[in-house]
């Protein structure tokens, strides 16, 4: 059962508050004095030469999950190099579990390119009730509360309502981020040269940055083709209180916590249905 917006305990100002000046520590203290400040000892690699960890990671993530038991001592975690060491905790279909990815975009953080943010998303009996998304660099946050739009709120912490306006466009008038890395190297690159010819169409490196870029209305759809909890329950969560059409490419099944494969949001049906056809018509 999805809890609504007015029954959720944590559905306050005081508690997306508490959030965010618990991103903002953990951004201060453990993201930002490593950004373009790496040393070799700082940096690793997991399942492959380019799937980066820094210490920015590891000290985030760790300040994070100690901050989000404070404020909700009942929840269960699943967070992105703690399931990397110990895999997935149980019972994630019940009650509240967060989601945490402490640097989303570890690739663009080693190269120094700003394009990264922190993310946590908050489950409830297992469907997303809660996402805050944040950039440590501008201090720049969006957070998103299942019936509610999302809000924006600036790094001189002014907010303003999200309000997406472009579902009257055309798709060639659109842009917006999809990539090739999560697909089945069978297609893989007969999909990333199709990419190539698809009008307005980038690469960000970051899902979590992109959904922020959606909020703010300077892109319009994304695909994310590598799913896991911790990046894929915040990013569903900002694009559905926005009102797009979210779900699992090309079959067109609701989105699960915990699905594989690819998930495409777009501004409508019709539009998901146009991208759809044309990245699966290789």
């Amino acid at each position: 059962m999805v809890m609504t917006a007015r029954h959720s305990p944590v559905n306050t100002a005081r508690f997306d508050a508490d959030i965010l000046a618990l991103l903002i520590d953990v951004g201060r203290s453990d993201i930002v004095p490593h950004f373009q400040n790496l040393d070799k000892k700082d940096l690793d690699t997991k399942a492959s030469a380019t799937d980066f960890v820094t210490i920015a990671d590891r000290q985030a993530e760790k300040h994070l999950i100690a901050g989000l038991k404070n404020l909700l001592p009942e929840a269960r975690v699943v967070a992105e190099e703690n399931t990397a060491l110990h895999g997935l905790p149980e019972a994630l279909e019940s009650g509240y579990v967060w989601t945490i990815d402490p640097l989303d975009g570890t690739r663009n953080f080693v190269k120094g390119d700003a394009q990264f943010c922190s993310m946590l998303g908050l489950l409830y009996d297992g469907q997303p009730v809660a996402a805050w998304l944040y950039k440590p660099l501008s201090g720049e946050a969006v957070i998103a509360h299942h019936g509610q739009m999302p809000r924006y709120l600036a790094g001189n912490g002014e907010g303003r309502e999200c309000l997406y306006s472009g579902q009257n466009k055309k798709l060639d008038e659109m842009c917006g981020n999809m990539n090739a890395m999560g697909f089945h190297s069978d297609i893989r690159d007969r999909v990333r040269e199709k990419l190539k010819t698809l009008k307005g169409r980038f690469h960000v490196g970051s899902a979590g940055v992109e959904a922020m870029n959606i909020a703010c209305g300077k892109s319009d759809y994304l695909m994310h083709s590598k799913l896991t909890y911790w990046d894929s329950v915040p990013v569903v969560m900002v694009m559905q209180a926005l009102g797009h059409h979210v779900r699992l490419a090309p079959c067109g099944s609701p989105y699960q916590p915990g699905d594989k494969g690819v998930l495409l949001a777009a501004p409508s049906p019709v539009i998901w249905q146009e991208l759809a056809d044309f990245v699966w018509s290789v």
